[in-house]
């Protein structure tokens, strides 16, 4: 058994996973200074709120009442986001390019343990999260565009249901078992394809569950990058 590390964080909301990485990485960024850390929440909000938007239309005919709530809901949303992250964070986080331990940059990391990197038994690919980046996941119109929309949502919240979000001592980004603690530990079994967690009680373990730490693969000590 190989112990990776013992988990650093006890955050379970939704709301505090980005401050989990936050205060673990600073607003980490690309090499290009485009994308950032507080750049996944606000794609994750065009892609709640396109989603919602799906959800309204497919009931029936949009009414201008709906549409206007539904306007008015998406630009103070994105407007206040964007206040608070631009504006507000940006002072105790400043932008830094880092890179992940396991392989890559810490943004695109931390997008794709989100998404737990699958969507139902496929990996997610790099146009997947192309589209995620961009706005394609709320700003497209028809057709594929609202395809891709429900695709992504749909795993988005399949990963994240049940589970709970954490930074590890040495730095990697994961999802485990809601039923995780502080101190439990990430381990990698020999001949087992994916991570799992133990704690330890007295001179025992205890089998939590299994849990994607992203950036490591294939089991068996295998190491991502």
């Amino acid at each position: 058994m190989d112990i990776i590390s013992k988990i650093s964080t006890d955050k379970i909301a939704p709301l505090e996973r980005e401050k989990v990485v936050l205060d673990r990485f600073g607003n980490a960024e690309t090499e290009s200074g485009d994308r950032c850390v507080l750049t996944v929440v606000d794609c994750g909000l065009r892609l709640n709120l396109g989603f919602t938007k799906d959800e309204i239309g497919s009931r029936g005919p949009i009414n201008w009442l709906q549409w206007l709530i539904y306007c008015m809901l998406f630009w103070a949303n994105l407007w206040l986001n964007r206040l608070w992250h631009r504006t507000l964070r940006t002072f105790k986080y400043r932008c830094e390019f880092r890179l992940y331990i396991g392989g890559g940059r810490v943004v695109d990391a931390y997008a794709q343990a989100l998404f737990a990197n699958r969507a139902a038994s496929a990996r997610l690919t790099n146009d997947d999260f192309e589209g995620f980046w961009t706005g394609r996941a709320c700003f497209g119109l028809e057709g594929r565009d609202v395809e891709y929309r429900k695709f992504m949502y749909i795993a988005l919240m399949t990963s994240v249901r049940g589970r709970r979000f954490f930074v590890t001592s040495n730095g990697y980004i994961d999802l485990a078992p809601s039923a995780t603690r502080a101190e439990d530990l990430v381990c990698v079994l020999w001949g087992c394809s994916v991570p799992v967690v133990f704690r330890r009680e007295g001179d025992h373990y205890i089998f939590v569950g299994e849990c994607y730490t992203h950036g490591i693969i294939d089991g068996g000590g295998n190491f991502a990058g």
